[in-house]
């Protein structure tokens, strides 16, 4: 999987910007996450808390917004070294891991087919590796709603934690060779 974002024709990747950006048509099935769009990635974002960025429409709408065809939200985090997979273990014996929460991410159904999903998710794996580069990062994390979401990460190699399975992660280090 070559990690150059291929953006559809007609979309662009922007951060979220509520004053360009249309959520509220946005649905994507998951009423929580269609929730989170509307009302609080904007305030997470202006609080420092997490970033979202969107795929986005580059055709206005009537009201002078570009409609969101899909977001991702990710996060700096940490995760115990209690809870990682024996390779982790391996490598230091610091309390604590420096990881890149990929903590929501969903396509609205309308745009289906585009592969907004596979745009979201580069970007995400860009992301770690680029927060690696910059302060470390050991691996990208993803906590599966249901089983589709799970069996789309398997799909692109992410390995789910043996004592909690819809806890997925993609190690740096595999990021790195996919480059």
């Amino acid at each position: 999987m070559p990690l150059a974002i291929s953006i559809p024709n007609g979309y662009a990747l922007e951060r979220l910007d509520t004053s360009r950006h249309s959520r509220e048509n946005f649905s994507c099935g998951k009423p929580e996450l269609d929730v989170f769009l509307r009302t609080q990635a904007s305030q997470a974002q202006s609080k420092y808390l997490s970033a979202t960025h969107a795929v986005i429409r580059t055709e206005m709408t009537s009201e002078g917004l570009y409609p969101i065809a899909g977001y991702v939200t990710l996060v700096s985090s940490e995760i115990p070294l209690s809870e990682c997979p024996p390779a982790f273990k391996k490598v230091t014996n610091r309390e604590r891991l420096p990881i890149l929460l990929l903590a929501r991410m969903a396509s609205d159904l309308a745009y289906k087919g585009n592969r907004i999903g596979e745009c979201l998710l580069k970007f995400a794996l860009i992301k770690a590796l680029e927060m690696n580069q910059n302060s470390g990062c050991a691996a990208l994390f993803v906590d599966a709603k249901d089983e589709d979401s799970k069996a789309f990460y398997l799909k692109y190699d992410f390995t789910p934690l043996l004592d909690r399975p819809m806890r997925l992660f993609l190690p740096v280090a595999k990021i790195e060779k996919l480059i």
